[in-house]
């Protein structure tokens, strides 16, 4: 018999916002949470998010004549609010016995709480990007209160767990990484897997709803250029984008709201493409890889973990263009190599990178 039994989990999960909504965090809360659904496990969901008289209120007590200190004491002023309408949404609720906040927007109050996390402003300041718990921010102060107060932190890659222990002195122990999982519904079975038709029509895809440039978009477009030079035939799909102008063989179709309409997104390409500069993981990589395409990607962040290099697709430096014209021009001109590749990505969703997997390692990371 064991000397500690598995402890019996209720869990309200957290987030500002409808955590149904598939576009909330990308959607990550509600496959995250779905996950947990599934299992039993989840009692309540929590919306933190601030009302719109908490709004109007804490607009009018934090105001400034200083624009820039204003928006500073604003969103200090939410993280609080949001922290405590947790709290308050618990009371005279004994069901849950734990708490899963999704992202950083507030702190769980009013039971022990699990935190699951993409990043840390440690890894964004790093790559030059904006930090919200910068000095003129929520405070770094605050961010690292919301590490350590944390029973377990779940991340999706390793390099913010290496962050955690290291630049926030989190205990080891007390971070476990457990990936991640495509967003939306894909098909159980692809005919098309391993077919080397499929990928013969030549067509890159691009998904990214925001920071075109973070992504790696001005890069894209340049080596897509060159990439065309040597494959005339090949068409580029940008989705989440309006471009003002779309260069030859490129077709921007703007924000994709429509979860059916993406799938036919993912079923009419043969290539994806996230060419980063920043990305703490790219869950929208694992989307492509459900579909069977072979993914071309950065060696950046959670996105050099969730792509094997020349196993489920290639992956370069970022900002390097001509690396990444090359990547696009072989597996324009090799279909096989195309098939291949995107056959084992999809293997490697069903196998290990899915949210029920997830969450099963979630659950061993805290069966003490």
């Amino acid at each position: 018999m064991s000397e500690h039994p598995v402890p019996v989990w209720r869990i309200a999960g957290a987030v500002p916002g409808d955590s149904l909504d598939p576009h909330n965090n990308s959607g990550i809360t509600a496959a995250l949470f779905e996950a947990f659904a599934r299992r039993g496990l989840l009692v309540r969901r929590l919306d933190v998010a601030i009302s719109r008289g908490q709004r109007r209120r804490l607009a009018a007590r934090t105001f400034h004549p200083s624009r820039r200190e204003w928006q500073a004491r604003f969103r200090r002023a939410v993280y609080e609010c949001q922290s405590r309408n947790c709290a308050r949404l618990l009371e005279g609720d004994d069901q849950p016995n734990v708490v899963l906040q999704v992202f950083r927007g507030f702190q769980a109050r009013g039971r022990p709480y699990w935190l699951f996390l993409d990043t840390t402003d440690a890894l964004r300041r790093a790559a030059g990007r904006p930090a919200p718990f910068g000095p003129e921010g929520l405070g770094q102060h605050t961010e690292r209160a919301l590490y350590q107060g944390a029973q377990h932190i779940f991340v999706m890659a390793s390099q913010p767990q290496r962050s955690l222990v290291r630049d926030y002195g989190v205990v080891d122990e007390r971070v476990s990484v457990v990936g991640a999982g495509p967003n939306m519904e894909y098909p159980e079975s692809l005919r098309a897997l391993g077919r080397v038709e499929r990928y013969q029509s030549r067509t890159v895809l691009f998904v990214g709803r925001h920071d075109f440039e973070r992504k790696g978009g001005p890069e894209l477009l340049d080596a897509f250029a060159q990439a065309r030079s040597a494959v005339g035939d090949a068409r580029l799909l940008v989705a989440g984008v309006e471009l003002t102008r779309d260069p030859p063989g490129v077709q921007s179709v703007g924000e994709v709201l429509d979860r059916k309409e993406l799938a036919r997104l993912y079923e009419e390409a043969t290539i994806f493409c996230l060419p980063s500069r920043f990305e703490p993981f790219g869950v929208v990589a694992l989307e492509a890889m459900a579909f069977g395409l072979p993914v071309v990607g950065t060696r950046v962040g959670g996105l050099a973990e969730a792509v094997r290099h020349d196993e489920t697709g290639i992956l370069v430096p970022p900002g390097a263009t001509e690396e990444l014209a090359g990547a696009l021009v072989r597996l324009l001109r090799d279909p096989q190599a195309a098939s291949r590749m995107g056959a084992n990505g999809r293997r490697t969703i069903d196998e290990q990178l899915n949210w029920d997997l997830a969450v099963e390692r979630m659950l061993r990371a805290v069966a003490y």
